[in-house]
């Protein structure tokens, strides 16, 4: 369509003053109080000792089953690495709250990209099968584990149908 111009999303978000976020962060975050304390859960553990923070990106695969299988190898994995933060998919229907009680769990209804938002938020790495994570400037190390990965849980037909 002529009457619309195409600009990379980046350049939109660097020119946000911080009233520009907080208004947009407004329209996404029911629970804005749950959110920055669940924030301050990732700056630090509290005794002054740097501990590695791992996020944890969900995405809604195949079964629910399968998924809550998927989730559990891939938490039990990096949380060799550092403490692990959950974020479900906002599609997600797998009950993360229950099947990972002991893990801080972000509102799946927040979209991923709002965590740019808050100041001093910092990962060491973010995780996730499938999930794009160009609009992520929250981590240092971004790991998309993908079709390969995907192959030990399902057909790799179903998931690789672009290839074929």
């Amino acid at each position: 369509c002529p009457k619309y111009k195409e600009v990379p999303r980046q350049g939109l978000v660097d020119a946000l003053t911080q009233e520009d976020k907080d208004v947009i962060l407004k329209a996404f975050v029911r629970d804005m109080d749950g959110l920055k304390q669940k924030i301050e859960e990732c700056k630090g553990d509290g005794t002054g000792e740097k501990k590695n923070k791992v996020l944890v990106l969900t995405d809604p695969l195949c079964t629910l089953d399968v998924r809550e299988q998927i989730f559990k190898d891939i938490v039990e994995e990096y949380e060799k690495q550092g403490q692990i933060f959950i974020k479900p998919h906002p599609r997600d229907e797998l009950d993360y709250y229950k099947v990972f009680p002991d893990y801080p769990i972000f509102d799946g209804t927040v979209p991923m990209e709002m965590l740019n938002f808050f100041e001093g938020l910092r990962f060491e790495i973010v995780v996730t099968v499938f999930t794009d994570l160009k609009g992520i400037r929250f981590a240092d190390k971004l790991v998309r584990l993908g079709d390969e990965f995907m192959d030990k849980y399902e057909d790799p037909e179903i998931h690789n149908q672009n290839k074929n």
